[in-house]
């Protein structure tokens, strides 16, 4: 683990004296600017909905915002009686943020180190219901005492899902961080979207409230519905 966090930290060191003497180009396109204020929806007949704070699950706030160099995000909670989940969404347009770094802000990376640990996991999965046909999604469950949190999530890098790879990404992949790095240095940065959703409770329950399908339906008009053919 040591050894990998220093082999990450040098390749780091590396890629950021070279980016101090390259420009760095943009991709062709404008940003969207703030839109998922109003693209998640603030309120849901019969359920609570409330805005929570950047860093309520990852980190320390002021952390957060220097790292991701955010363009826009909305983390709401929704409850209704005993059920509840949150859904957490950050932007970046063209020419912000590079993917790999994006790619290394996971729950499996920044849950894990503020204490909780992975109790299972999957790859590229094909979730949803009848009506939603979404890309494949990266899901995980953890656990910290007695909580328990069932994750999805999903890294849009120009509407594409990046590939992870069948693995727990705690230290980024060495060779998809490079990839990602010199595509950058060449090509500029694309657009992104990061978009989690967490519950104590199972998704396959979450599936049959109308209120979460409201939610799901707002994030497909995000680049999550998986395209026709």
């Amino acid at each position: 683990m040591r050894k990998g966090l220093l082999a990450f930290g040098s390749l780091v060191l590396g890629a950021s004296l070279v980016l101090r003497l390259m420009p760095m180009p943009n991709r062709i396109g404008p940003a969207k600017g703030p839109h998922l204020e109003a693209t998640i929806p603030s309120e849901v007949t019969g359920w609570k909905v409330d805005d929570e704070e950047l860093g309520h699950t990852e980190a320390v706030n002021s952390t957060v915002d220097k790292q991701l160099r955010l363009d826009d995000f909305v983390f709401r909670s929704y409850s209704s009686g005993r059920l509840n989940f949150d859904v957490y969404v950050a932007y970046w347009g063209p020419g912000k943020m590079p993917v790999q770094m994006v790619a290394s802000h996971t729950p499996d990376r920044c849950w894990t180190e503020n204490g909780w640990q992975c109790t299972d996991m999957e790859f590229e999965v094909s979730v949803g219901a009848k009506g939603f046909d979404l890309k494949p999604a990266q899901v995980r469950s953890f656990q910290m005492d007695r909580q328990v949190r069932h994750v999805l999530y999903w890294h849009l890098v120009e509407g594409i899902p990046y590939n992870y790879g069948s693995r727990f990404n705690d230290i980024p992949h060495p060779g998809k961080w490079l990839t990602g790095f010199w595509s950058g240095l060449w090509e500029g940065q694309p657009e992104q979207y990061f978009i989690r959703l967490s519950t104590p409770f199972s998704f396959k329950e979450l599936w049959r409230e109308p209120a979460f399908l409201d939610v799901m339906d707002a994030l497909s008009a995000l680049g999550l519905k998986r395209e026709a053919g």
